[in-house]
């Protein structure tokens, strides 16, 4: 299945539930994947969509954790470095959406801090790469 087919599901799926924000979610990062070809046309457009969606998302899902980490996941795709780090940084600071004994398996900290370490080491600030690798990634 091709991202148009995976497109054309998804909106399939939002046109039944139009305030499941997961189906929001999943039009969005297909927009964003779009974008991202190689050859993809209208790329500002698609990239606009996009965003649109994961507003939506976030709005309908609030402030939280998992939606900081995915519209920084887009920006990083994306790569728009500065403001993934930005909300990264807003999600490794939040707090897990699920309490209780399951909330360690539902922390994305560990993933956040991983992408992190991926722009840093990039930019070649081994520095934050050994911090944030430190404090949130060595079990």
């Amino acid at each position: 299945m091709d991202q148009n087919e995976e497109y054309g599901e998804y909106m399939c799926i939002l046109k039944e539930h139009p305030n499941d924000p997961f189906a929001i979610f999943c039009v969005g990062i297909t927009f964003i994947h779009m974008a991202c070809q190689k050859f993809a046309t209208k790329r500002h457009f698609l990239t606009i969509q996009g965003f649109e969606f994961l507003v939506r998302y976030s709005k309908m899902k609030g402030e939280n954790q998992e939606t900081f980490y995915n519209i920084g996941r887009a920006l990083h795709q994306l790569g728009i470095k500065d403001a993934a780090i930005h909300y990264y940084k807003k999600a490794l600071f939040s707090s897990p959406l699920i309490t209780g004994p399951e909330r360690d398996i539902f922390d994305l900290r560990r993933e956040i801090a991983y992408n992190l370490c991926l722009i840093y080491q990039a930019s070649g600030a081994m520095d934050l790469v050994y911090m944030y690798s430190r404090k949130y990634i060595v079990v």
